[in-house]
């Protein structure tokens, strides 16, 4: 199984339409340990949580102001200490510690790209 992750940036001050920045699909679920552990998986799937208890329509999404500094201190875990992370390797051999790290990488620019966005988890 796999989740995908939008980061999208507030658009049109009419309508309210934003505008998605970054898109990752298909990352493993096989990877979850590692973000649990670098500290910032729970708020990542946090909207997709409240989604799935609710039954809203459009549950608010994860700010991505919120999600940066856990990120980022996970990703500077990650690049300091990547044999702890390497050690949760799925044995099935379906993601593995380098992918976790390009998608820590690129999630932490998205939250850059867009500082006052939000986040949106699904799968």
């Amino acid at each position: 199984m796999s989740f995908n992750v939008k980061v999208s940036a507030p658009g049109c001050d009419k309508c309210g339409h934003a505008v998605v920045v970054w898109e990752w699909t298909g990352m493993t679920y096989n990877l979850a340990p590692m973000f649990r552990l670098a500290g910032f998986y729970e708020l990542m799937q946090s909207e997709f949580r409240r989604w799935l208890e609710s039954g809203d329509d459009q549950p608010a999404p994860v700010l991505t102001a919120d999600l940066l500094p856990l990120a980022e201190s996970g990703l500077a875990d990650m690049e300091e200490n990547p044999a702890k992370y390497e050690a949760l390797n799925p044995s099935n051999g379906w993601g593995d510690f380098r992918g976790a790290l390009e998608f820590t990488r690129a999630l932490v620019n998205a939250c850059h790209m867009a500082p006052r966005g939000g986040l949106r988890f699904s799968g």
